[in-house]
Order: C-alpha cells, then structure tokens, then sequence
C-alpha cells in the first residue's frame, strides 16, 4: 500500500498525469471516486474500472471499459490504483491486487463525525458548525437517531415523514416534547400538492415511496401531503437552513432538481446529506446519479465526505 487518505491531500493524484485504475468501479465506492476526480479535472486519467463480478466484464462506465483484476494486472501494471471505503472492509481486495506497484487507498469520511446510528445516521465534516444549527431532516422512519444527535451537539432539528407508522413513531418518542425539536407529517417534493404514497410489503418495514418500486405494494396506497422545500421554508419562516438531511425513497432526484432549478428563488443551503436510492430506477439507475452529480455541480455542491450511497454535498468555490 502506497497511500492512505483523503483525496485531496493526495497530491500525486491530483497533480500529476499518470494512468488510474479505479478498484470497485461498478460500486458505490468506485462511482465516488470517479466523482471527485471530475471534481480536480483528472477524470481523463482513468483508464479502466476493476470489478470482481465476470458478469460487469466488457461494460463501459462513464465511456471506461470495465476489467477484470488479471487483466488490468496485465495492461496496465505501472498504473495508480484507487481502491475505496474503510481498510478492514477492502482489505482482502487488497489482497487481491498485489502485484500491483501502485495502490491508493481513498477514504472519504476522513476529518468526518457520523451523527446518529450507522443505520439511522450520516456524516458530517468536523468543520460544520452543528450548534444553533438549523437542520431539516426529510424521512424518518423508525429511527431518531440522527436527531437525537444533533440536538445532542446543539442543533435545532425541523423533522419530517408523511408515513403512518413513522408518525406514530415519533409522536410516541421522547424527542417530539424536546425544545429543539419539532415534527411534521408530511413530505418532501418538486410541487406542493397530494401524492399517492405506496406502503412497503413487509409488515416490519417502515418506508413508504411515492416511487413504486419492488418493495412497496402497488395496492396499498394511502394519499399524503407534501411540500416543496421553498414553500416550506416560507412557512416556518427560515430564510435559510444550515443542514438539509434526506432520505426520501427514490424522490430525492426530483426534490434536488427542484432545488437546483436556477431559474427558481436561490434555496440558501451549505451542506446536503441524503441516501440515493437510484437502484430504484434500474437499469437507468446511472443516468439518474449522473444527472444528480451534474445538477450539484452546476450550483457548487460536491460529494467530498460521507460514504458510497449517502453522499455528503459540501457548497465550495473551485474557481481558485
């Protein structure tokens, strides 16, 4: 192993012209990291994805053929290879590529808190002042924790979930009587207007989705109220918000579209978290987190933090 870190410390990736390979490129981790590397102009760089999965073999990613390790061993054996997440997740893959001169290991929550549980919760950069914080946190479920935590720190969370049981959930926990806390039962969108809400076809499961998709019951639909983001800042009078947290099923691709839409009124909003659910729009999943990465882009939000599927959007300026 060469290196381990954060990408924007990695000098010999940013600064120089060599030849990438990038470990995981039909996964979430490889997707990242090709991400940022557009982030620094170095997409071209990348000469192939590496997958274990033969069935990935002689797919293109991105217009980048998609190889397996041997071969990649054979073309490409002076090439950097980025390989990411956590060491003890990826250390066999390691194993794997040995042989291999030049390996990169990237980790994205670098300098990063995970506020709530893993399950339940998200990364945020140390950096983010969470103290007198305004968080509005789309989709709940059955787990509080992400709230639980940010009040903890000293932040003022605005929850929201139009989803029955969620409802009952929350009124039942005892958060929903804290000062800093306050709960509405009704969802996020790109229209302020009812939706049909599809409910999961597990009774133990919790999230519904205005999406239908494979586990949510086309005959079991319950009609609910729900909000565009600036109309719901309006009516609880924020001009701003410190934090935007979603975890919308399948809706956050429209909501951030709606968001981004220049030609709107400018949503004020420094950090966004949220979990992508494109896996829900196969097999066009990648051209919805392609537009998603190119919509974030266009207005100054890049995914530097967070992990695979839950993107932690920063606003910074790269024109320096």
């Amino acid at each position: 192993m060469n290196y381990i870190g954060a990408l924007e410390t990695d000098s010999e990736l940013i600064n120089s012209n060599k030849e990438y390979l990038i470990y995981g490129g039909a996964g979430g981790y490889g997707e990242k990291i090709y991400r940022n590397m557009e982030l620094y102009g170095k997409q071209g760089n990348v000469k192939a994805f590496i997958d274990r999965e033969p069935a990935r073999w002689g797919d293109t990613l991105h217009g980048i053929p998609v190889l397996s390790i041997e071969r990649a061993k054979e073309e490409y054996r002076e090439a950097v290879i980025c390989i990411g997440g956590e060491v003890e997740e990826n250390i066999k893959d390691i194993e794997l590529l040995q042989g291999m001169l030049n390996i990169h290991q990237i980790i994205f929550n670098r300098k990063c808190k995970m506020y709530g549980t893993e399950y339940g919760g998200f990364y945020l950069p140390e950096s983010v002042v969470i103290k007198n914080a305004v968080v509005y946190s789309f989709g709940i479920g059955e787990d509080l924790s992400f709230s639980e935590a940010i009040i903890e720190a000293g932040g003022k969370v605005f929850a929201f979930d139009p989803t029955p049981k969620a409802i009952k959930f929350v009124e039942n926990h005892r958060l929903f009587s804290h000062p800093n806390f306050r709960f509405f039962p009704y969802g996020l969108s790109d229209r302020d207007e009812a939706e049909k809400f599809f409910l999961p076809k597990r009774e133990d499961w919790v999230s519904g989705s205005v999406i239908l998709h494979r586990h949510v019951d086309d005959g079991n639909v319950v009609e609910v109220e729900m909000k565009t983001l600036r109309t719901i800042m309006r009516e609880l009078g924020h001009d701003g918000i410190d934090i935007l947290k979603m975890d919308i099923e399948g809706s956050e691709f429209k909501v951030m579209e709606n968001i981004m839409d220049p030609s709107l009124e400018t949503v004020n909003c420094e950090v966004i978290l949220m979990e992508t659910h494109e896996r829900f729009f196969a097999p066009d999943d990648r051209e919805y987190a392609d537009k998603l990465y190119k919509t974030m882009g266009r207005v100054g939000f890049y995914d530097l933090h967070g992990t695979a599927k839950e993107p932690t959007f920063i606003k910074i300026d790269i024109s320096d």
